[in-house]
């Protein structure tokens, strides 16, 4: 999963590399042989985010869908990550993004995924 923060008042000076933003990047997997034991809150988070996702619902005849993105990422270890400084995927491509990506992968179930 990839998160972008960008003040949105300041989108037009980071697309002139006059601002910064900040990308946060979260590892899922399916097998559980490949992420470390997450507690059981965490993927409680992790399930209500996706389940708020209301993915291959129309999207028409809901007014609002609500996004529990905060809970799952008040689980996130901000000490164990790797950081680095690069830039815009879009043009002009310019190094004004932090990038975060953390070391733990995160469980996901197979029905988030369908």
């Amino acid at each position: 999963m990839h998160i972008v923060h960008l003040p949105w008042s300041k989108a037009t000076e980071i697309q002139k590399g006059r601002a910064l933003a900040s990308a946060m990047g979260i590892i899922f997997d399916t097998n559980p042989a490949k992420h470390a034991a997450v507690a059981p809150e965490v993927v409680k988070a992790i399930d209500d985010f996706f389940d708020s996702l209301e993915l291959g619902i129309d999207l028409d005849t809901h007014a609002t869908i609500e996004n529990k993105l905060s809970n799952m990422m008040r689980y996130a270890d901000m000490n164990n990550r790797w950081s680095y400084k690069g830039s815009l995927t879009t043009p002009p491509c310019s190094k004004t993004v932090f990038f975060n990506v953390m070391y733990q992968v995160w469980p996901v179930k197979p029905r988030h995924l369908n």
